[in-house]
């Protein structure tokens, strides 16, 4: 856990990051997520995980890519998300972060899962003017397929749209 010295993991960082190693994985998300690996490792507990630098008005989701799988994190005001691994119970191949950013930081965006092979994505202009943003699907999270696009939000209104799973 790298109370002493080094930790009893290693983390193979493909995206992103690590701040830290000490007793928490610390990492830093650059403002849209961390990909990385860490191989199966006994630990005396499931090892605690802190990002930081995550956007709080955009989705942020735990994705195990080898799986395919994801939850949702929670995300603090400040853009710090929190999670926890059982690296006893295997290797993990992890993505933390957005799955989609926008172009504007204030954009408030929402992705959720509604069908098996379905996503709906809410782009929200709080803002006082119209807005044109840009919407990009991370390289890392291969569960929904958005192509990149520029779309024009009326203030105070909202946009949606389906997506299709990959």
């Amino acid at each position: 856990m790298g109370f002493t010295g080094r930790p009893g993991y290693s983390v193979d960082m493909e995206s992103g990051e690590v701040i830290s190693q000490k007793i928490l994985l610390t990492l830093d998300a650059q403002q849209s997520g961390v990909a990385f690996r860490i191989p199966r490792t006994e630990l005396p507990m499931a090892l605690p995980i802190v990002v930081r630098n995550l956007n709080p008005n955009w989705p942020v989701f735990l994705t195990d890519r080898a799986a395919k799988r994801w939850r949702p994190l929670g995300v603090t005001d400040d853009g710090t998300a929190y999670a926890t691994l059982d690296t006893n119970a295997q290797g993990w191949e992890v993505f933390i972060g957005h799955p989609i950013t926008a172009s504007d930081a204030d954009i408030v965006l929402n992705l959720a899962q509604i069908a098996e092979e379905e996503w709906r994505l809410e782009v929200h202009n709080p803002k006082d003017d119209r807005v044109g943003v840009r919407l990009e699907l991370s390289p890392f999270f291969a569960l929904a397929e958005i192509s990149s696009s520029t779309i024009a939000v009326e203030p105070g209104e909202s946009h949606v749209a389906c997506l299709a799973e990959r």
